[in-house]
């Protein structure tokens, strides 16, 4: 008769893996439990954040609907402004509308402060509101591809004298120019 062979190595790697956990199931578990814990404060302090600025939001909110009723003081303002600068993606449109208000109030340095600060989207908005305030602003930064190229030609025709040479390129950049209309009409 044959002898049936057994398989003794099959059994030493299990063995051995058993004998592992054994010895140190203790810190497994401890490992395994702090990386919960980890993952828990993550969650927990990315919600918190999150929470705070919905809140900062909501008040930004609460601000615009104070300043529909044209009954705003510049404590009013400047609370606007300073929750508006904490959200990064509300900073830029806090900072303009901040400046519109004082502007609106009557407070044209405060204004112009805020303008300055401007950044982001709003800046060539802010570039655009300084220069209307008489600030020195370069115009060529804004004359290729901008959003409101139309506007800063418009003013750089407007600056340098206007002849009819530049009258006539600025029509055929812009042949349905309401500003061309007022151009002509104003002759």
């Amino acid at each position: 008769m044959a002898k049936k062979k057994t398989h003794k190595s099959e059994e030493v790697p299990v063995d051995k893996v058993e004998a592992f956990l054994e010895k140190n199931f203790k810190k497994i578990m401890i490992s395994i439990g702090g990386i919960i814990l980890a993952i828990i404060v993550v969650y927990g302090v990315f919600t918190v954040i999150q929470s705070n600025k919905q809140q900062k939001i909501s008040r930004l909110g609460q601000y615009e609907q104070m300043f529909q009723t044209d009954n705003l003081t510049s404590r009013q303002v400047q609370n606007f402004l300073e929750i508006g600068t904490e959200v990064d993606e509300v900073a830029s449109y806090t900072r303009y509308r901040a400046a519109n208000l004082y502007l609106n109030a009557g407070n044209l340095e405060k204004a112009k402060e805020v303008l300055n600060k401007t950044g982001g989207s709003y800046k060539e908005l802010a570039d655009s509101l300084l220069y209307d305030l008489g600030e020195n602003i370069n115009l060529s930064q804004y004359t290729q591809g901008s959003y409101l190229e139309r506007l800063w030609d418009y003013r750089e025709l407007l600056k340098s004298g206007y002849t009819q040479k530049k009258l006539d390129q600025f029509a055929k950049n812009y042949p349905d120019s309401r500003l061309l209309e007022l151009l002509k009409n104003w002759e």
